[in-house]
């Protein structure tokens, strides 16, 4: 088993009746829903691109702002056995320095992103191609990539903020058991999530985004940002959606 192949058995079996929603800023703007057929019908255009670009078992840098853009991206990447990078995007000038050490430790040739940052990354020159691929490809083209449980699923680096980002090799069997092991600490089977955090940090990624995933469950999500302007957001978006998990470190609690 791998973490492609537990997902699609999900998405198959959920695929109509569960989705990912983003809520998007100002408040009270339209939530922006993918249900997870859509979600894996993209995902596999996805892999169908990147596969035809050559980045098969290469890294690739994914620099999304939060939306459900990123969950495109990552997916695709399993899909393509390429490996996923998760990064938060730069602010500003000086913070391109980061992923410019980022492509210099990985290698990578290859940036996703969304079409709004497309340009701003373009424009900052990094070693490597920015690409905003719309799902044009193919998805039926896709073909499920050899895989077991030693393939490298994504590499997660630290932020960076007090040295030089650092990161860690995670396979597909780190990501499984580690999802076993927040599945096995629930009383009952979750069927929505609600959080706010980060996608490049593992607790966003698996804590949040991931567990949901595999749990089947439906993933309700929101900008950090937008949680920082308004904690109350938070609270209101596990009434409205009736989560039955919130995600979040300790301080969001306070």
């Amino acid at each position: 088993m791998n973490l492609v192949h537990h997902l699609c058995d999900r998405f198959m079996e959920y695929g109509d009746t569960r989705a990912a929603i983003f809520l998007p800023e100002p408040a009270g703007a339209a939530p922006i829903r993918l249900t997870y057929a859509e979600l894996d019908h993209r995902a596999r255009a996805t892999a169908t691109w990147l596969a035809e670009h050559h980045q098969v078992d290469k890294p690739v840098l994914l620099l999304y702002p939060p939306g459900l853009g990123f969950l495109i991206g990552f997916l695709g990447c399993l899909y393509a056995r390429a490996i996923a990078v998760p990064a938060a995007p730069p602010t500003g000038l000086p913070d391109t320095a980061r992923i410019h050490a980022l492509i210099r430790d990985t290698r990578a040739t290859m940036i996703l992103t969304d079409p709004v940052l497309q340009e701003p990354l373009a424009a900052a020159r990094f070693a490597a191609t920015v690409a905003a691929p719309a799902p044009i490809a193919d998805p039926n083209a896709w073909t499920p990539p050899s895989i077991t449980g030693d393939t490298l699923a994504y590499l997660q680096y630290t932020s960076g903020s007090t040295t030089q980002p650092r990161g860690v090799r995670i396979p597909h069997s780190a990501i499984l058991h580690n999802l076993a092991c927040i599945h096995s600490l629930a009383d009952q089977p979750h069927r929505t999530l609600a959080g706010w955090l980060p996608h490049y940090h593992d607790m966003g990624l698996v804590g949040l985004d991931l567990h949901a995933l595999s749990a089947a469950a439906d993933l309700i999500l929101t900008s950090p940002s937008t949680f920082l302007a308004r904690p109350i957001t938070w609270l209101e978006m596990i009434t409205r959606y009736r989560a039955t998990c919130a995600v979040a470190p300790d301080f969001g609690y306070m």
